[in-house]
């Protein structure tokens, strides 16, 4: 992994090529049920109603035909989907706080296709039988001239024949959208003109590239003798990527990192690279991963339209995003001019769906939230009870009444920030300092930071304070201007500033109490327990979870030792932070003896990957003496130590063979 260099791996690509035939697959077998259990019920009309389905489309408040409905199978099949792929892509993932705002997703999405699949119906656009034939061939062929892959097809699905018919719909309903944008949103010379004239930077910041090799070394010391030594010829810059480079990934290849775009690059890399004559080495350069030597042999500058468009992948993407941006344009006209919407009839999906047209709308975020939480909180909370019986609730509605509490306690601590901080600033700063004009303070900084530049000791700090004073009246002026600004009565400020810190307070307890609720029927969810460890960090039983789904997080990167070995000095700190607390409640006998367990056994599993095995050995005897009867304890322990004794004996060897080569070159 390199973490400088964002690119994706060839496992990752593969899984996610597998998880693109799967997924075609299973939509098209949901589709396939779907059909079939229509067309086998036509004669009853309540097969149709408008309450089985997920959302319905309408077209002047009447609901279309059942064709352009969204069933729960279809937006659970789409949601899974979406919920795979993001995974796929290693972004993390809450069922409770992330699934629903990814159902919604797939709810606009399938909305989206679905008035497409009218505006085909209306205008009599489909493919015809040779070009759903052809396109079938060509996806088909793409995905068995592997034979991995034509194996996992014929384990899933019996034969290529039957996967073949399994994907037919998808194909044609996918000629039939294709069809339907090259139609609406074709893509002309003049719109190629106009993109690139209005993203010149930004295409040239996505597309413009170099090809390079470096070399990472850890200090700019090293840097300096590493390219001393290939100016003065005793080695080729391949040859000293080979023998000095830490980035394992590319020093067997004489650090080779072949043709990288800026985005995929760190700012002071690119900036190196893209900036560098081809073949003059550049560096040392400094970034937050060490000191890189860079040969840059190639550039692919964008200058032009045709620069940008002679690569035919680039050309193909540009183009794309053109027509998306074209036909997205042309879906709200059309949506506007035949007065089509749709509506949710799930009742947790219609609340997710308001809360995002709040924020996406809202110029006031904090203002707009109070009837919103309100809303949530009449069905939440029963009758007077002030806390939330979550045993009967929808857990995602309770996350949404989460997500809106944050958003407008957010804007309410800004408020109470500021109101506080003028409160302090008025009475601290020097009234003699007030009478100063704007360019006399900053004249003032400007004198002061001259005269820092050759002070010391006590002269130093006096005149570091001085220029914090000056700082803190530029403050001042600047919140009172802003308040005066908002309307603010600032002989209100001590009265606004105790307001709103009691709003705060207010909006703390609630989120504690829905955070609560949420854990006891969501216990397994990383954001809940997140989230109460920042509001409850005392809490023993939160605090133990924490750090175990905290450790959970970066275990893949642990246990992988080319990632640990590379990553090992940003890894490390966190791991012993997360010991230390798990340590600190393992031996607490103030509370629970389980909770206690918990965090010994979390130490142990750390310790183990770590290979930590001295404080294994430590961890596994206290888990002992608190619990005797731990199951299987006494094996562990004995072959912990045996790992001990084989360390001390290859650490051993070692010291005893180094020192030998050391006396026989002597």
């Amino acid at each position: 992994m390199r973490a400088w260099m964002r690119k994706w791996s060839g496992a990752i690509v593969w899984t996610i090529a597998i998880f693109f035939i799967l997924g075609i697959v299973w939509w098209s077998v949901a589709a396939y049920i779907s059909t079939r259990r229509v067309s086998s019920t036509t004669n009853t009309e309540s097969v149709f109603s408008v309450e089985d389905a997920a959302v319905v489309l309408t077209k002047d408040g009447t609901p279309l035909d059942h064709k352009y409905w969204i069933m729960p199978d279809e937006l659970e099949e789409r949601t899974r989907a979406l919920v795979n792929t993001y995974q796929q892509l290693g972004y993390k993932y809450d069922d409770v706080f992330d699934e629903p705002f990814l159902r919604l997703s797939s709810a606009k999405d399938l909305v989206n296709t679905k008035i497409m699949d009218y505006y085909a119906d209306e205008n009599n656009i489909a493919p015809t039988k040779e070009q759903v034939k052809k396109e079938l061939d060509k996806i088909v062929s793409k995905y068995t001239e592997d034979p991995n892959t034509k194996k996992l097809i014929e384990q899933n699905y019996g034969s290529v024949d039957r996967f073949e018919e399994l994907i037919k719909p998808n194909v044609e309903a996918n000629l039939i959208h294709q069809m339907v944008q090259d139609k609406v949103a074709t893509v002309t010379q003049a719109d190629l003109e106009k993109y690139f004239n209005e993203n010149k930077e930004t295409l040239k910041e996505r597309y413009e590239q170099v090809k390079a090799k470096h070399i990472l070394v850890d200090s700019e010391e090293k840097a300096k003798e590493i390219l001393q030594e290939i100016k003065d010829g005793k080695l080729t810059f391949e040859e000293a990527a080979k023998k000095y480079s830490t980035d394992t990934s590319n020093k067997d290849k004489g650090g080779d990192l072949g043709w990288m775009t800026r985005k995929s690059l760190v700012k002071e890399f690119a900036d190196a690279a893209f900036s560098a004559t081809p073949n003059v080495i550049v560096g040392p350069v400094q970034t937050p991963y060490g000191w890189h030597l860079i040969k840059v042999e190639d550039k692919k500058l964008i200058n032009s339209l045709d620069d940008l468009l002679a690569s035919t992948s680039t050309a193909k993407e540009v183009k794309a995003t053109i027509s998306n941006n074209k036909y997205r344009k042309w879906l709200d006209d059309f949506k506007k001019q035949e007065n089509i919407s749709y509506r949710i009839q799930d009742p947790a999906l219609k609340f997710y769906e308001e809360y995002y047209n709040i924020i996406t709308n809202a110029t006031n975020t904090s203002l707009n939230l109070e009837p919103f939480i309100t809303k949530l909180e009449n069905i939440l909370y029963t009758d007077d009870s002030t806390k939330i019986n979550a045993e009967d609730k929808d857990p995602t509605l309770i996350s949404l009444y989460v997500t809106a509490l944050e958003n407008q306690k957010s804007g309410i601590s800004s408020k109470a920030q500021k109101y506080s901080r003028y409160q302090v600033l008025s009475k601290s700063i020097n009234p003699t300092l007030m009478k100063l004009s704007d360019e006399e303070v900053e004249k003032k900084i400007e004198e002061i930071d001259a005269k820092l530049e050759n002070a010391s000791g006590t002269e130093y700090q006096r005149l570091f304070q001085e220029k914090i004073s000056y700082r803190d009246l530029q403050e001042f002026r600047n919140i009172k201007k802003e308040l005066e600004n908002a309307g603010v009565d600032l002989n209100k400020v001590d009265e606004l500033a105790k307001e709103y810190k009691d709003k705060e307070d207010e909006l703390t307890r609630k989120l504690k109490n829905a955070l609560y609720a949420l854990y006891n029927v969501a216990p397994y969810s990383a954001k809940t327990i997140e989230k109460l460890y920042n509001y409850d960090p005392t809490n023993p039983e939160i605090r133990v979870a924490y750090y175990k789904e905290h450790y959970q997080q970066i275990k893949p990167y642990v246990t992988d030792k080319n990632i640990f070995n590379t990553y090992k000095s940003q890894l490390l700190p966190d791991i012993y932070n997360s010991l230390a607390a798990l340590e600190l409640t393992a031996l607490d006998d103030k509370i629970a003896t389980n909770l206690r367990v918990e965090a010994y056994e979390t130490l142990v599993e750390i310790a183990e990957d770590v290979e930590l095995y001295d404080d294994e050995l430590r961890y596994l005897e206290a888990l002992k003496e608190l619990k005797p009867d731990y199951s299987g304890i006494d094996k562990v322990i004995a072959e912990v130590k045996q790992k001990i004794e084989e360390t001390k004996k290859a650490t051993s060897t070692t010291t005893e063979s180094t020192s030998s080569t050391s006396t026989t070159n002597q």
